[in-house]
């Protein structure tokens, strides 16, 4: 899965000096980017309203904010459902770290680290210190699209394996950019048992169950 950015056009990186760098593709650039950081969007495309209304200004929110600190942001989207909601595709038009992902599944894990390790080999990000997921259904596509990246990521030794996913890099819930569709309550409960697994799955590993 090939990382597009900006109008989906090859970008190149002119100085990278421990773990920031400048960016430029074709005539923009953001300056100095926390390449290390990442915020994850999971399907919040218009075939999923009204639920991914319910998440867009939160989201939108997240968006601003990883833009100030110039992150990577990468948009997960499940085939046949419908574009990404226009008021995000607008607040990523022109910044150059923004990735499109496509996924056939509910879990996007396996395409997302294709699309890391993609701009890692570019230049474009270092290791990743952290990734943020947010977006809708919480107890399916957000947290199949988590579970999957943090398996990879734990079986991973970063750059010696060609992406910048390794077992260090730190994986998060935004709960409050996230939506199960249903009350608060249902999401709630929904990121509680997204966040055990993960926190069995890093129990195993350390213990060598890979």
């Amino acid at each position: 899965m090939a990382a597009r950015c900006c109008n989906y056009s090859t970008s190149r990186v002119d100085i990278a000096v421990q773990g920031r760098t400048t960016v430029r593709c074709g005539g923009c650039s953001i300056g100095s980017a926390d390449i290390s950081v990442a915020l994850v969007v999971v399907d919040v495309q218009e075939d999923f309203e009204p639920a991914a209304s319910r998440v867009l200004n939160s989201v939108l929110t997240l968006i601003k904010k990883a833009k100030a600190r110039r992150e990577a942001i990468f948009v997960v989207t499940l085939n046949g459902s419908g574009p990404t909601l226009l008021p995000i595709k607008k607040s990523l038009r022109g910044y150059p770290l923004a990735f499109r992902v496509r996924k056939n599944r509910q879990g996007g894990g396996v395409p997302l680290s294709r699309a890391i390790a993609s701009a890692w080999k570019r230049g474009l990000i270092q290791r990743f210190s952290k990734l943020r997921f947010c977006g809708l259904y919480t107890s399916m596509c957000v947290r199949e699209t988590f579970l999957q990246t943090c398996r990879i990521a734990l079986k991973s030794r970063g750059p010696a394996d060609g992406t910048a996913l390794h077992r260090g890099t730190e994986m998060v819930l935004a709960g409050r950019a996230c939506t199960d569709g249903g009350s608060s309550r249902s999401n709630a409960l929904a990121l509680q048992g997204t966040r055990e697994r993960q926190k069995n799955l890093i129990s195993y590993s350390k213990r060598g169950y890979r």
